[in-house]
C-alpha cells in the first residue's frame, strides 16, 4: 500500500470514527464503553504520533479494536457435554457386548452413536470480533489464542508504519505503546504485563 497522502488527521476526526467503534464494542457485548474509553485515552499519544508520521490512526485503531475485543463462541453450551457423553457410550465395550446380536434398533446403537458424534463434531466454533465472525479450530480462550491475535495485530501495524508513513524504519516504541494501551501484551503466565519504555 502506498501512502494516500492524506494530511494529518485531527483528534476530532478520529473521535467520530472512535465513537462508531465504541458503539460496536458495546452492542456486540464484547466489552464495555469504559474499557474502550480507557484504551483510547492510553493510545491517544501514540495515535497522534502515527498521524504526524503520515499514518492513518483510524486504520490502527480498527486493527487494535479487532484484536482486543474478541471471544470464542461454541456451537452451543451443551455441545461439549453431548460429545463427551457419546464418546463414553461409544467406548463402552460392556454395552457393546450386551447389545451384540440384538435386533434392530438396539443392535445398531454403536453405528448410530458414531454417526451422531460425527454430526456434532461438524459444528464449528466461531471467533467473533467487532467486525466479523470466523470459524476457528480454537475451543479455549487460552494465552496462546490471545497471543496469536496480538501477533497478527502487531504485524499489520508494523507493516502500516513501514509502508504507510514517512518513518524511515518501523518505530518499535510506537508499536509497543499502541498494543500496550489496548492490553494486548501478556506474560508467559497469561497475565497482562505493563509495558515500560
Amino acid at each position: 500500500m502506498l501512502r494516500d497522502r492524506t494530511g494529518e488527521i485531527s483528534w476530532t476526526e478520529l473521535s467520530l470514527f472512535a465513537g462508531d467503534l465504541r458503539e460496536r464494542v458495546a452492542s456486540s457485548k464484547l466489552g464495555n464503553p469504559g474499557e474502550f474509553d480507557r484504551a483510547l485515552a492510553g493510545a491517544r499519544p501514540a495515535l497522534e504520533d502515527l498521524s504526524r508520521l503520515g499514518g492513518d490512526p483510524r486504520f490502527a485503531l480498527g486493527v487494535l479494536v479487532a484484536a482486543r475485543w474478541r471471544r470464542l463462541r461454541s456451537p452451543g453450551a451443551n455441545f461439549p457435554k453431548w460429545i463427551r457423553a457419546l464418546e463414553r457410550l461409544s467406548g463402552s465395550e460392556e454395552l457393546d457386548r450386551l447389545l451384540q446380536g440384538s435386533q434392530e434398533p438396539r443392535g445398531r446403537l454403536k453405528v448410530a452413536v458414531a454417526d451422531a458424534l460425527q454430526f456434532l463434531r461438524s459444528f464449528v466454533w466461531q471467533d467473533e470480533g467487532v467486525f466479523e465472525s470466523i470459524t476457528t479450530r480454537w475451543t479455549e480462550d487460552t494465552a496462546r489464542w490471545h497471543s496469536r491475535r496480538a501477533d497478527a495485530a502487531l504485524a499489520v501495524l508494523a507493516w502500516h508504519v513501514r509502508a504507510g508513513t514517512t518513518a524511515r524504519r518501523t518505530d518499535l516504541v510506537l508499536l509497543a505503546k499502541l498494543v500496550e494501551a489496548f492490553d494486548l501484551l501478556r506474560s508467559r503466565s497469561g497475565r497482562r504485563r505493563p509495558w515500560r519504555p
